[in-house]
């Protein structure tokens, strides 16, 4: 047996005439949860003017004026109270504020709970160990803590902050009987992901999506009864994985010409006086998106990911 959920959801977005009394009162409302009250409106580095929180803090909701008539919010519900919600109380939460001026999805995480545990974790650690997996490039295996049961609990993790994928003991962590795999999901991949899970998607049709292995015991059955039909892949966008693709497979060759024929000091000049700023010059905004890219893969590593 397998489930589905999602187990975190992080918006922010402006508003214009923002009443957000009523916007609690809603979310109140659909996860039959009554605890939110004022706090003191200080997360994710920033004070806001305007906040409420539960006890635990697995839910935020913060707004600050932008303009004398527009208000910049911030929503994020997590783990245990994202997954208070029915799907459709959620979506119609979620439909909602992505109708709001500059609604911006900053982070979705979607989990699927495997009962049956056919993936033996060591054999899933030997798949990224070996690099038998794709399109990632990158992988860890760590003993990590979750803040949320104050636990740590061995993972398994692949790709980097944009998208990644956990695979983990839940019994451990949450108390669960089942291996959890949780697909981790920022900015344009989170809303791709919204946009496939409200047209009927699950989560773990995204998640298997996410991720295949060239050979690994127990994956073919679990894909079979996760998915009904075939499995959608998030859209690639611009990543750093296809930049080094394409100078291994298309550029190396005439670079290793040049350096042989200009010799290692001039060929280190020209590298970075003509062709570094020539190629600066000409960016692009999706090209400073890769610059972010790599910058968060920097802080994944400092962090041991």
């Amino acid at each position: 047996m397998i489930s589905n959920s999602i187990d975190w959801l992080s918006i922010t977005f402006d508003h214009s005439s923002l009443d957000i009394d009523s916007l609690v009162s809603s979310l109140a409302s659909a996860s039959a949860s009554s605890s939110f009250q004022y706090s003191d409106g200080f997360f994710r580095g920033v004070q806001w003017p305007l906040a409420y929180s539960n006890s635990r803090n697995s839910f935020l909701l913060g707004a600050q004026p932008s303009s004398s008539s527009s208000f910049h919010c911030f929503l994020e519900l997590r783990g245990s109270f994202c997954r208070t919600f029915s799907y459709p109380d959620l979506f119609s939460l979620v439909s909602y504020l992505s109708t709001l001026e500059n609604c911006n999805f900053t982070r979705l995480d979607l989990c699927l709970d495997d009962y049956q545990r056919r993936i033996d974790f060591n054999s899933c650690r030997l798949a990224g160990l070996s690099g038998s997996f794709k399109p990632f490039r990158n992988f860890k295996c760590i003993n990590s803590y979750f803040k949320e049961s104050a636990t740590s609990a061995l993972t398994c993790y692949f790709g980097s902050t944009s998208k990644l994928i956990r695979f983990y003991n839940a019994e451990v962590v949450h108390g669960i009987s089942a291996d959890r795999w949780e697909l981790q999901l920022r900015d344009q991949f989170a809303l791709s992901a919204f946009n496939l899970l409200s047209s009927g998607w699950l989560p773990s049709s995204l998640i298997l999506g996410s991720i295949s292995f060239d050979s690994l015991a127990g994956w073919s059955s679990l894909l079979s009864e996760s998915v009904s039909t075939s499995v959608p892949s998030l859209p690639n966008f611009p990543s750093l994985q296809k930049s080094f693709d394409f100078i291994d497979k298309q550029v190396s060759p005439t670079l290793a010409v040049l350096f042989h024929a200009l010799g290692p000091n001039k060929f280190t000049d020209y590298l970075f006086n003509k062709v570094i700023p020539d190629g600066r010059s000409r960016f692009r905004p999706y090209h400073l998106s890769l610059i972010d890219e790599f910058n968060s893969l920097l802080e994944l590593s400092d962090n041991g990911l």
